[in-house]
């Protein structure tokens, strides 16, 4: 992807944040502005449905359902601005869907 990407491409799409072994959903791209900016609609993931399962191990316990989480999501009525650029696929993830990842495992 990178900067071969434009901007208007990315409409419509979601963009989760990199956190080491989790993923936050930070919103969905509903416009852009110039250029490489875009104009991000806020969402936050509420709950996970799924209820985990637990086996002793680790420093305590492990999370043997950990990749099948399913989050809830809420969208905020306020927006962001970011411009697309190398560091922002560092530092973001854009999918067809809104992804939230924690990781009970770390």
């Amino acid at each position: 992807m990178g900067n071969q990407i434009k901007n208007t491409e990315l409409v419509g799409k979601f963009v989760s944040r990199r956190g080491y072994t989790d993923l936050y959903i930070h919103g969905k791209v509903v416009g852009v502005y110039g250029k490489t900016g875009i104009v991000i609609q806020e969402m936050r993931a509420i709950e996970n449905t799924v209820k985990r399962e637990y086996a002793v191990g680790g420093f305590s316990a492990i999370c043997l359902n950990n990749a099948d989480q399913k989050w809830e999501f809420r969208t905020l009525e306020s927006t962001l601005k970011d411009r697309v650029s190398k560091a922002f696929f560092k530092i973001f993830v854009i999918s067809d869907e809104p992804r939230h990842h924690y990781d009970y495992n770390f």
